[in-house]
């Protein structure tokens, strides 16, 4: 009886053997197999490379001779050795970005900033699934925004500020839960911009200045952005009233609605916009009076509603904007004297008062204590009296 169990209990471990050794064997085959894909796709991305100065870098390091993993740039895990990371920011490169980079399957961030990489950008990117940063900002790339991105469901950053990009914000990009910072500034995109992005609460972050995107925003903005810190729209053409419940985005440090075709009058409500620090409405179609609850805006350095129709006076209780840097409001139609708080304000750098219908006499020499003023400009306007020698050293 002894025998007969300790035979089947000989085979059993030898079966197990085998077992464990093809299990190992399978696992080095496949992980050879999955690296050998890496490796192949970091060299197709360097064929499509055709000069700058770092070429030469690359073309002696990243050598076959050597693993990939120690390659200029690259970054791999350290246990399936498969690349997680390409950084090849300010390396002077010039060239087109290969498809194949669509095969670095474990790809976690990818960082090609400021170099002249030109081309559209491969539509295969969107297969890099596991991706959470694109960073490919101030290039030369051209084309539309692939709507693939959309595939790429880990995304939280996407950096496309300073090239070419053409066409709309694609509405795919409102299927990206995680995105926080959408940033696509200095391009000509053009189009409405897509509704379903005001949706996604996870953005913290939206800059599209200086394209040639429409659209209008939500009443209820602020509802759908809980997170929002920045929100820059500048030099686009927006339009349509400003939200009225802006007093809801809690986390807004800056909003720059600059040069589009907002109209109506500022609401109330943006003087409960508590972290607000940066507030630019210049260059629309803005009427009605600056909102006396600007005044509780604790932490605004920079206040700018140049070029509209703002008419009223400068609120009295302005200076309560104790950390106030720069007031610009030139080219309006505001009336009245000039508070003798706002100047003895001591944070005061700059002010423009230009082309309003600003009357009274300036301040005595006396009366003049902005330590910190290194511009005011207060040209066509209606002041009368004398010229305080402190106004003309800030070059009034």
């Amino acid at each position: 009886m002894k025998l007969i169990i300790e035979r089947p209990s000989n085979i059993l471990l030898l079966l197990t053997f085998l077992l464990v050794q093809s299990c190992m064997f399978q696992y080095l085959a496949q992980s050879s197999t999955t690296s050998f894909t890496d490796q192949a796709a970091l060299i197709a991305f360097k064929s499509k490379l055709t000069s700058g100065p770092n070429q030469t870098v690359l073309a002696a390091n990243w050598s076959t001779a050597t693993n990939f993993c120690n390659w200029i740039g690259v970054s791999c895990s350290r246990r399936r050795q498969r690349v997680t990371a390409l950084n090849l920011r300010l390396m002077g490169l010039q060239g087109t970005i290969s498809p194949h980079i669509g095969n670095l399957s474990f790809l976690v961030y990818l960082n090609l900033c400021c170099n002249t990489f030109f081309g559209s950008l491969p539509h295969e990117i969107g297969r890099l699934h596991r991706l959470k940063r694109l960073v490919l900002s101030s290039n030369q790339l051209n084309g539309s925004i692939p709507p693939t991105l959309q595939n790429c469901r880990n995304l939280q950053v996407i950096h496309l500020w300073n090239n070419h990009l053409t066409g709309a914000i694609p509405s795919t990009l409102g299927n990206l839960s995680s995105l926080e910072v959408l940033e696509v500034e200095d391009n000509s995109l053009t189009g409405p911009f897509p509704l379903v992005i005001f949706n996604m609460s996870s953005l913290t972050t939206i800059a599209l200045t200086n394209n040639h995107i429409s659209g209008t925003l939500p009443m209820d903005l602020c509802s759908h952005f809980p997170e929002l810190q920045e929100l820059y729209l500048s030099s686009n053409e927006f339009s349509g009233q400003l939200p009225p419940q802006m007093n809801y985005c809690r986390e807004l440090v800056v909003l720059s609605l600059i040069d589009n075709k907002f109209y109506g009058s500022i609401p109330e409500s943006f003087g409960s916009i508590d972290k607000l620090e940066l507030l630019y409405l210049g260059v629309n179609n803005l009427t009605g009076n600056i909102p006396p609850t600007i005044s509780n805006l604790s932490r605004l350095s920079e206040f700018g509603i140049e070029t509209n129709n703002i008419k009223g006076s400068i609120p009295s209780d302005i200076w309560r904007l104790s950390n106030l840097e720069l007031l610009f409001l030139p080219d309006n139609y505001i009336t009245g004297t000039i508070p003798q708080s706002l100047f003895n304000m001591s944070s005061l750098q700059r002010i423009s008062l230009v082309s309003n219908s600003l009357y009274g006499n300036l301040p005595s020499n006396s009366e003049f204590s902005c330590p910190s003023l290194g511009r005011l400009a207060l040209g066509l306007n209606k002041f009368s009296g004398l010229i305080p020698s402190r106004t003309r050293r800030s070059r009034a």
